[in-house]
């Protein structure tokens, strides 16, 4: 009896380690796409992923480098409705205001695709989350 005890004993232990070192499946998925302006790809802008459901709080972005962009899952989106905003800011520092001021870079992107944007998409919980936005 001592015997067959120890054995079980040892298969429970060997199961609630392996069970332990299994991690929760994550409830965050990959969004990865294209952004281009007027037919040209965008390159050095950014994107970001705002939730449109006030139960989902989820919000993400990335970098836009020639085109194209990339959330790993790890720090993706949860499955939900958001609303997308796109920025690009010219290379060069604005001449407006009095010298000496704060110089910030003039936004290429009009504000219908960034603060004001009208952009939106849908992230599924399973499958590929590919989106191509096609800017005008």
């Amino acid at each position: 009896m001592s015997r067959r005890f120890w054995c079980y004993g040892l298969t429970l232990m060997t199961c609630l380690l392996v069970l332990a070192g299994c991690e929760p499946a994550s409830d965050r998925r990959a969004v990865r796409g294209t952004v281009s302006f007027k037919a040209v790809p965008v390159n050095n802008g950014s994107i970001q992923f705002v939730s449109t459901d006030p139960a989902n709080a989820s919000r993400g972005g990335a970098m836009i480098k020639d085109g194209q962009f990339l959330v790993p899952a790890e720090y993706g989106l949860k499955a939900g409705k958001y609303r997308v905003e796109v920025t690009m800011p010219d290379s060069k520092p604005s001449s407006d205001g009095p010298p000496g001021a704060m110089k910030y870079p003039k936004e290429l992107i009009p504000d219908r695709y960034n603060t004001k944007s009208t952009l939106t998409c849908d992230v599924k919980d399973s499958g590929e989350n590919t989106f191509d936005f096609k800017l005008d």
